[in-house]
This record gives C-alpha cells, sequence and structure tokens, in this order.
C-alpha cells in the first residue's frame, strides 16, 4: 500500500527542506512509509474570540506530520486546515477556521512537542515518532 503523497512541485525537488515525495532520497527514519505508529495531534487557540482547545489520536504509518493533519481534518471538523505552498513547503494558513497572517497581525500556528519545545522542521517534512503529542497552537507574535 502506498502510504505518502506527492506534495512537491517538481521545480523544488531538490530543496534541503523538501523531502516528502517518494521519489527523493527519504530525510527521516521511514522513508516514504514507516511502521505503524500512534500519535496525539493537538489545535488550541486562546487568544479571543473563537477560543477552543481539541485533541485526536492517530495510529497509521510513521510518515511527514501533514499527513498526520490532513488524516485528523478527516477524523475530526476541528482540525480542519488549509496551507500555502511555499519555499519551505506547506505553511498552515487556518485551522478550524481562524486564520493566521503574521504580515498583518502578526499570528501564526506554532507546531510544539509534548514538552512545550518548538519542532525543528514544519508540517512539511517533520515525522513524528510513536507516542509523539504535538499541538498546533495559535500564536501572536515573535518568533516566526
Amino acid at each position: 500500500m502506498e502510504c505518502c503523497f506527492e506534495w512537491r512541485k517538481p521545480s523544488l525537488s531538490h530543496h534541503p527542506y523538501m523531502c516528502f515525495s517518494p521519489h527523493d532520497p527519504p530525510c527521516g527514519p521511514c522513508g516514504p512509509c514507516g511502521p505503524v505508529i500512534n500519535v496525539t495531534l493537538r489545535v488550541e487557540n486562546f487568544l479571543g474570540g473563537y477560543n477552543f482547545s481539541s485533541s485526536v489520536n492517530i495510529v497509521m504509518n510513521q510518515q511527514h506530520l501533514i499527513v498526520f493533519l490532513q488524516k485528523a481534518a478527516d477524523m475530526r471538523e476541528e482540525f480542519r486546515f488549509s496551507a500555502s505552498y511555499g519555499t519551505y513547503g506547506y505553511y498552515i494558513d487556518t485551522i478550524n477556521g481562524v486564520e493566521a497572517n503574521y504580515p498583518k497581525h502578526e499570528t501564526w500556528w506554532h507546531i510544539k512537542n509534548q514538552d512545550n519545545v518548538s519542532l525543528p522542521l514544519g508540517s512539511s517534512c517533520y515525522i513524528p515518532s510513536d507516542g509523539e503529542i504535538i499541538t498546533y497552537e495559535f500564536v501572536k507574535g515573535a518568533p516566526h
């Protein structure tokens, strides 16, 4: 079973941070598709307006975080998202209808682990480990 997607635009296929095509060398421990793992995704917005916090547990083959986020969106409405594609991969524009706009409002979706530490890579290239808890938190201001 093929478990990864063709996300990359061909013109960027050799960018060192863009490693989510099954035609490229693997950038993580699993290559295009690893063993079945258990990951918890969380989304949080406490900046005012439409506040929410939700989590979902996902059991599937190890692959890039964006694929887990897509699976979460299929499972729970609160995880529905939109993303734009740029030089470094996918930028998460909205989750659950809450839009990030760094240039105008300095707001963005911060991705952190269970120790409240920023992930070293974004949704396009980060590969979660078994048992990991990853949170997308809507934040304002630096660092971005």
